[in-house]
């Protein structure tokens, strides 16, 4: 099976499918639904504004206690774990608690802006790379 990469803001996720625009290309996937919204800045700085605010409540605390990375599963300690948008805010993502994870600083400066489907794909080529080494 060959891998077909693209950039999300060119693509639309429906009914099982990822069609990416301009080259009527499809691949199946697992079932969700992505469409990309344009983000206004005003928008991501109410949804930073609000992780800042979650980010010193007991939830956030309770989310942190036992210093695990929801990525890698390292323990790294509470101190090191920073608050991670599964969903990034610039690619529609909320501050909600659903889509707010703890992750070390290595995997979210790692995973910068990319969709769970994207980061576990690259997860997965890094794995592939190092039993080829």
């Amino acid at each position: 099976m060959s891998t077909i990469s693209c950039v999300i803001w060119d693509c639309k996720v429906r009914d099982r499918q990822i069609v990416v625009d301009g080259q009527g290309v499809a691949m199946y996937i697992m079932s969700m639904v992505i469409e990309q919204e344009i983000i206004s800045d005003e928008e991501i700085r109410r949804q930073k504004e609000k992780a800042r605010r979650l980010r010193k409540s007991n939830w956030w605390m309770r989310r942190i206690q036992e210093g695990v990375c929801y990525y890698c599963y390292q323990k790294v300690g509470r101190s090191n774990l920073t608050m991670d948008h599964v969903v990034p805010l610039s690619r529609g993502g909320k501050s909600t608690k659903g889509n707010l994870v703890p992750a070390c600083k290595d995997c979210n400066n790692k995973k910068k802006y990319l969709l769970p489907i994207e980061w576990e794909e690259y997860l997965k080529t890094l794995s592939e790379r190092s039993h080829t080494i």
